[in-house]
């Protein structure tokens, strides 16, 4: 190396830089799912939060892949999600909730103005979906 303090130096700011510039923040996803005709508990439905907020994915069920998981008996289902970097860049987060029997349903839950990073625990996100039930087909 012909200047290997100049060298070392620019790699620590690099490294500083690269990594300082980027914060996380952790969500708390408290979803319940009910059904739209009665107001009962709809357990098992699928439920998947992407972050990524790209419209050509957003009616996408599956995406991203896998799902996060299915809410249970009581219709809840309760995630934590690390955001990164935070505030986050992308224009929308997508939850989408599906089950057998209902119309899926994908709604842009970002909060906007995003709420300051927190220091005390994740930052709470209610959510309550209503699922209405398919129409069942004429004979």
């Amino acid at each position: 190396m012909k200047h290997p303090i100049r060298t070392t130096l620019l790699v620590v700011a690099s490294v500083v830089l690269l990594t300082g510039c980027s914060t996380t923040q952790l969500f708390q996803l408290r979803l319940t799912v009910v059904n739209q005709s009665d107001g009962k508990p709809v357990p098992d439905a699928k439920v998947t939060l992407d972050t990524m907020g790209m419209e050509a994915t957003k009616s996408d069920l599956d995406s991203p892949w896998p799902h996060d998981g299915k809410t249970d008996k009581a219709g809840l289902f309760i995630h934590d999600y690390l955001i990164s970097p935070y505030p986050s860049d992308k224009p929308h987060w997508y939850l989408k909730v599906s089950k057998d029997g209902f119309e899926p349903v994908v709604i842009d839950i970002k909060l906007m103005p995003q709420p300051a990073k927190s220091k005390d625990g994740p930052i709470p996100l209610p959510v309550t979906v209503e699922l209405k039930p398919k129409a069942e087909a004429v004979r």
